[in-house]
This record gives C-alpha cells, structure tokens and sequence, in this order.
C-alpha cells in the first residue's frame, strides 16, 4: 500500500494535487487579515516591544490569523478559537439591559430620562459591548466621546487606533488617536511610494490656548476678548503624519521614520482628498475641547496587567492561553488530516486490464484513494483498507484543551462552552453543582465592577455636556429575577417584623428594577394596601350585620 502522501510528494497525479489544492484553498478562507501598521510607529519606545509581542500579537489572534502560524506551508486553518472565547466571556458578562439609578435619591428624574435617550440613540450598550471585546482581546480599549454640533456620541478604540500617557492615579494626560491611513498609490518612483499619509487625533491639557471671555457688538462690529487659561484645560489637535518606508509586513514600523507635516505642505491630490474625508478640522491648530476632560476612558475589563508592575496596561484574556491556542489549532489541523487519510483505499491487481476496470465502472485509477499492486492471478480481488477517523479521541483533546484553557483564565469551564464538564462524563454533585454556580458568578461579576466604573464616568460627561448636575450610577441586569421560595417568605417575614420599610422589601423582590420602576411599585402596593384595607372593613361592616339580623330573628 502507498504512504501517506503529502503536499511535497512529487509522485501525485494531476487528481491529488486538486484534492491539495481544495484543502489550501479552504486554508485561506479561514483567516482574516488585518493590520493597522503604521500605528505602531507612534508607540513610546519604553512600551515598543510590549506593543509588539503582546498587543500586536493577541490582536492577531483575536483577528483570526497568526503571521507565520495559519498558513498553506503549514496547512494550519483558523479556527478563530480565541474570537469564540472573547466573545463568550463578554456574552456571559453582558446581559439585555444596562439600567440608571439616581444617586442622590431626592433628585428627580430628567436626566435619567435624557440618559436613557441617549444610550438608545447611540447606540451605547453595544458600543461598550464592542469596547469590552476590544479589551479581552488585547487588555485596554478606550471609550472616546466625540461631539457633533449638539450632540455627542461614544466611539470604541481598540489598542492598535490609539496610545495614551496617564498620571500616578491612572487619569489620561495625553491621549494619540489613530484616525485615517492613505497610501501613495500615483506616483512612479520608489521613494515616493514608499511615503504614506495618516492623520490622527491628539487631544492633551494645555494653558497655551487663547479662551473666549467676552463677545461685545461695538456699532454693529462684534468683537470677541480673549485670555489664556490658569490652568491647563482639555484641548484637540489633528495633525498629519506620514512615514516613509514599507508598510502593512509582519514588522513594526520604525519610529525613525516617522515625521510630522503641515497641512499646507501636503501635496494637492492628498490634501484635496483629506479636505473631502473631514471636511470640518481644523489642522495644526488645538482648539478647545467641550468636555472637563480629555473625553476619553480606559477599560480595563480584565483588570490591570500583573507582568508590568509599573504599566499601564490591562490583563488580555489570551496572553495566558498562548500555547493552548496553538495546541487547539493544532488538534483541529490534524484532525482534519485524519479525515483525509481516512477515506476509504482500493487495492487493484495489476493484472486485471485497464479495460476490465474501465468497464465494470466501479474504479478510477486517477483518483488518490486506488492504488494499482501486484496480484495473485489466483486471487484477483480488490483489497479495501478503511482507517479510523478517532474522532472521538479528537473531539476529546479539544474538550481538555478547552478546560485548560477556563483552568488558566480562573473561571469555570462552561463560561467558555455550557456543555463541558471539569469531571470528564461523570456527573457532578449537588455541591459541585453550587460551586461552580458560584465560580461562574463570581468570575462575571469581578468583570461587571471593571465595566460600571469606566461606564459611570462616560455618562457623566454625557450628562455634564447636556447641562445635567445630578450624578447617576450603572449597573447590570443580571437577567431574569429567579428567587427562591425560602428568600420571598424572609424579605417578607422582615418586612412584617418591621426590620425593613416597604420600599426596601420591594428593592429585595425586585433586584433588577430602577429607581423610578421601585417608586412605580411602591406607589402601586400603597394603592393595594389600601384597597386591601377597605375591603377587610368592609367585611367587618357585613359580619356585624349578618350577627344583628340573626340577633334580631332569634
């Protein structure tokens, strides 16, 4: 019988090399190919080979595909494993509804009600859903506010559009937003192709900044008065950079050859097509921004990254899970070589004519399953060989690398997929039951803590820029309300014995209700209590006559 044959046999016919080809072919339909380049030229170059083995790299992973790992040399498909774990870690983190209450409770309820406005018109739960993938992924994303005209509307950054510097508390001082690249595509020389424009976004603190005080109309003349600040305030710049070398290879562009260029020197093709992709900048020039700070919150769902003591940095999901990644890739590329090889092989004695077989219509020699041997004239017989897929024993290794993987990451296996079981196919107790419950709860809710504090200060710049001063918390829903018999008869018991108000008895009942939802069933169970007040004196007046008219009869 033949050896396994690979891609570098030189013996295939033209009918196995197109099987080969199918399988490369499905090899590059696998993976997607992004890269944002020159970003990583304005990198701090404290932080440069962090960007380049750590950010660059899970970003990669999170995108699908690994330079020099998925390939066709290799024949390694994506199976964007570490895409499905991101976004299943922040699906079980996120639920429907992100609810506003007040936190101081005598205010009323104009801006929760403007807030609520705003998060369904921007569109904001599933911004900051996209932010928090952002940030599994690579371990910091940023929530940036940007105002247009009357309004202001949140954007997601991931950790290659953007890089900051932050004060010895963590607050953003400085802040570099990758906006638009162009690539020289018109001119013929090297050099010149090799120059390519991209405009970004600097937004800092400064007191060198003219500020308008006063605006006067002197005989129909207006004239504005201006000063500089006395202490630095929030200000925007955009500038064009460009750089000069090769651009979108598995390198990190050099800061060298990186330069800043005014606006007025960009060549008129390019400076005609800025003009038109952001009509309203202003170039080289800070201007004031309309927030109290910079506009911009760092998310850090996974917490601050332990391997940099004194970064600034958050914890990637996937940087711990490396080699199980490439353990998973490799288990499903293999099992895949299996499936090949597994298909069914036809031994056929040379001695039967290639008329005999053309005839019968059961073979063709060209296919890569038949194979012609040397045969016994006596026995004359095709010889079938049929191996094993093992897919159970892949489906297996896939499991425990999975395992491995919730194992790492500190949380329970079935935040990564609801079907598997840490015991392997025994079943679990009922204590093993309530642990892993609470494993699984315990991991989300230390996630939801990092999500709310990025979330609280976004909202209160929003309400701030609409001229709200009233303060107002977030929080999650946690999902449908399933409480226990025993937990309703003892907020009820307290509530009888006077341990707890009637708000706070329907504030336990209801643990994914808003403030204003409590005062509606507050108001709602005074009107029942009442009516339930009424009724039973009612029947008190009705018992008292019936006993009279029976009195009366005797």
């Amino acid at each position: 019988m033949a050896e396994e044959m690979t891609i570098l046999d030189i013996g295939l016919n033209s009918k196995q090399f197109e099987n080969f080809k199918y399988m490369n072919w499905a090899v590059n339909q696998t993976f997607t190919y992004a890269n944002n380049t020159p970003f990583y030229a304005l990198v701090n170059p404290v932080y440069y080979d962090y960007y380049n083995r750590i950010v660059r790299v899970n970003l990669e992973w999170f995108d699908g595909y690994v330079m020099g790992f998925h390939n066709q040399q290799n024949g390694i498909m994506s199976t964007r494993i570490a895409t499905a774990i991101v976004n299943g870690i922040i699906g079980n983190v996120f639920q429907k509804r992100l609810v506003f209450d007040r936190v101081d409770k005598q205010s009323d309820y104009k801006a929760i009600d403007k807030l609520n406005d705003w998060v369904v018109k921007d569109n904001f739960l599933g911004k900051v859903k996209l932010a928090s993938k952002y940030s599994g992924a690579s371990g910091t994303s940023v929530l940036k506010i940007n105002q247009s005209y009357k309004d202001v509307y949140t954007q997601a950054l991931r950790q290659d559009q953007f890089f900051y510097e932050t004060d010895f508390q963590g607050n953003i001082t400085k802040i570099t937003t990758f906006l638009k690249s162009y690539v020289n595509v018109f001119n013929n020389t090297d050099m010149e192709k090799e120059k390519n424009f991209f405009i970004v976004e600097t937004r800092y603190y400064s007191s060198d900044i003219d500020i308008p005080t006063k605006i006067e109309n002197l005989n129909g003349e207006i004239k504005t008065y201006y000063k500089k600040p006395t202490i630095p305030v929030p200000v925007v710049e955009y500038k064009v950079l460009y750089y000069q070398g090769r651009m979108f290879q598995n390198t990190m562009a050099q800061k060298q050859n990186m330069q800043s260029l005014k606006y007025y020197d960009l060549p008129e093709g390019f400076k005609a097509i800025v003009k038109k992709d952001f009509t309203a900048l202003r170039f080289d020039t800070p201007c004031l921004l309309p927030f109290n700070d910079l506009g911009c919150y760092v998310l850090q769902i996974n917490g601050q990254d332990p391997t940099i003591p004194n970064g600034m940095f958050g914890a990637s999901f996937l940087t711990d899970i490396r080699s199980c990644l490439v353990e998973y890739e490799l288990i499903n590329a293999y099992s895949l070589r299996d499936l090949y090889n597994s298909q069914g092989r036809i031994g056929i004695p040379k001695n039967l004519t290639m008329n005999d077989i053309n005839g019968q219509n059961n073979y063709d020699v060209s296919m890569a399953n038949y194979e012609i041997y040397s045969g016994d004239p006596e026995k004359q017989k095709p010889i079938i060989t049929q191996f094993e897929i093992r897919a159970n024993e892949w489906s297996n290794k896939k499991d425990d690398c999975l395992k491995k993987m919730a194992t790492i990451l500190g949380m329970s296996p079935k935040v990564i997929a609801s079907y598997l079981n840490p015991r392997g196919g025994f079943g679990k107790t009922a204590t093993e039951v309530e642990n892993d419950e609470a494993s699984s709860q315990t991991f989300i809710e230390d996630k939801r803590a990092n999500l709310t504090n990025t979330i609280n200060k976004v909202i209160k710049t929003v309400l701030r820029f609409y001229g709200f001063s009233q303060n107002v918390s977030a929080r999650f829903i946690e999902g449908e309300n399933k409480m226990s018999p025993l937990q309703v008869k003892t907020i009820i018991f307290k509530y009888e014995q006077g341990l707890i108000d009637l708000r706070e008895a329907l504030r336990e009942l209801n643990p994914n209700a808003t403030e204003s939802e409590v005062d509606d069933l507050v108001l709602r169970a005074r009107e029942r209590q009442k009516e339930m007040l009424s009724t039973e004196q009612l029947d008190i007046d009705n018992f008292g006559k019936y006993l009279n008219e029976n009195e009366w009869e005797r």
